[in-house]
C-alpha cells in the first residue's frame, strides 16, 4: 500500500505544482522572472554617431556574397549566433560564382584599397627587415581627408573635431569578403602552398608591405646560433632535422603542434570550403610562420553577426618569452597557452 500511495502523492503534487504555474501566472521556467525597469529610456552614452540609433543594420547577405567595405557603418544583431555547414548551393555552382565574382571583387578591392592607403613603395634607405633581405617600407600611408595637408596639420584638431568632421583616416579595415572571411594568405605564401589559395578572394595588401618570408628564427636560449632555420621555412617534415639538440623534449611536443595542420571552417575535406581542392587545414605556424607572422588576415572570433567580427591581422610571436601576454583578448601567457587555444579560428565549439 505505502509503495502505491508515494508514487501518488508524487503525482498529485506535480499536478499542483502545474496548476500553480499556469493560475498564478507569475513563475517563468519554474523561477521568478527578472526584473524590468518600467519606461525604460535608453540614453546613447555620449557614444552619438556610433549608438545604434545612427548605424544601418547588418545587411542580409549569403555565405561567399560580397560585403560593404565601410561595414563600420552597421551595428546591430545578426538572426542567430549559429549557423551550419553547408554552403548556400552546389559545389559545382559555388565554384562557378566565385569564378565570376572574383575578378570584379578584386578589381574593387583594389581601388577601395588605394583609396584609403598609398602604396608608393618607397623604403628607408639602409633599413632591412631582421632577415637582411626585404626593405623596411615608409610610412605613414593612410591617406589623409581631402583638404588636410599633413599629419601635423591633422594634429592641430581636436579629437571632437575630428570626428565629427570625419577626418580619422584610420576607419576600421574590413576582411575583403566577410560572409566567408576566415584566414587570407599572401600570394607569397600561396605560391608556396597552393592548397591554401582561395577560390573566393586574394589578400589585399602589396607584398612589398609584408613581412618576409620566410624569415629567420631566433631561440632566446640559443642567441649564438641566430637563425637557426638558415633561410627555411620550418615545416612538420623538417622541424625534427632543425631542432633535434636545442630544444626540450617537451618543447619539441609543443612545436609538432604548431606544425600540424587541422581541418577549419573554410579548409577540410568537405565542399563546405573555399579552396579548389580537398583541404587538411591550416597549422599555427601557417600564419606564425617560423614564429613571426606572414601578415595572413582573419576576423576575431569574439562576436557575432560574422559581419560584425573585427579583421585582425597575424600578430608576431617573437618577444612572447618575455611578455606578460599575447593577445589583446585572449590573455594568452606562454606557448604552451598558445598551442592550446590557438585552433579558435571562428568561435565555434565544434570543428
Amino acid at each position: 500500500m505505502k509503495k502505491i500511495r508515494i508514487p501518488f502523492m508524487i503525482a498529485i503534487g506535480s499536478i499542483l505544482l502545474l496548476s500553480f504555474q499556469i493560475i498564478n501566472n507569475k513563475l517563468h521556467l519554474l523561477q521568478s522572472p527578472g526584473a524590468v525597469i518600467e519606461d525604460y529610456e535608453e540614453p546613447d552614452y555620449g557614444l552619438g554617431a556610433g549608438h545604434i540609433d545612427s548605424l544601418l543594420p547588418y545587411p542580409n547577405l549569403k555565405k561567399g556574397e560580397r560585403t560593404p567595405f565601410d561595414l563600420w557603418r552597421y551595428g546591430g544583431k545578426g538572426k542567430s549566433s549559429f549557423t551550419t555547414p553547408e554552403l548556400p548551393m552546389s559545389w559545382d555552382e559555388w565554384v562557378a560564382f566565385h569564378k565570376k565574382q572574383k575578378p570584379e571583387l578584386m578589381a574593387d578591392v583594389r581601388t577601395y584599397m588605394n583609396s584609403r592607403y598609398d602604396f608608393n613603395g618607397e623604403v628607408y634607405e639602409g633599413k632591412v627587415m631582421s632577415g637582411g633581405r626585404k626593405p623596411i617600407m615608409k610610412g605613414p600611408i593612410a591617406r589623409l581627408p581631402r583638404g588636410i595637408s599633413s599629419f601635423e596639420a591633422l594634429s592641430a584638431y581636436s579629437a571632437d573635431d575630428i570626428k565629427n568632421k570625419d577626418l580619422f583616416p584610420y576607419k576600421p579595415l574590413a576582411h575583403p569578403l566577410q560572409t566567408t572571411a576566415h584566414m587570407l594568405f599572401p600570394d607569397t605564401w600561396n605560391e608556396v602552398h597552393p592548397e591554401h589559395a582561395r577560390i573566393d578572394v586574394d589578400h589585399d595588401f602589396p607584398d612589398d608591405y609584408l613581412p618576409e618570408f620566410p624569415p629567420p628564427m631566433f631561440l632566446s636560449n640559443h642567441k649564438e646560433l641566430g637563425d637557426v632555420t638558415k633561410g627555411r621555412e620550418v615545416t612538420l617534415a623538417n622541424y625534427y632535422e632543425i631542432f633535434d639538440g636545442l630544444l626540450t623534449p617537451e618543447q619539441m611536443e609543443g612545436l609538432n603542434e604548431l606544425l600540424t595542420p587541422t581541418p577549419t571552417t573554410w579548409f577540410n575535406h568537405t565542399p563546405h570550403r573555399v579552396t579548389l581542392e580537398p583541404s587538411a587545414g591550416v597549422s599555427c605556424f601557417s600564419c606564425h610562420v617560423n614564429g613571426h607572422t606572414n601578415g595572413a588576415i582573419e576576423l576575431g572570433p569574439d562576436s557575432r553577426p560574422n559581419l560584425a567580427r573585427l579583421r585582425v591581422d597575424t600578430p608576431t610571436m617573437r618577444g612572447n618569452f618575455n611578455a606578460m601576454q599575447l593577445a589583446s583578448k585572449r590573455s594568452i601567457r606562454s606557448m604552451d597557452h598558445f598551442a592550446e587555444v590557438e585552433e579558435y579560428f571562428d568561435g565555434d565549439p565544434g570543428m
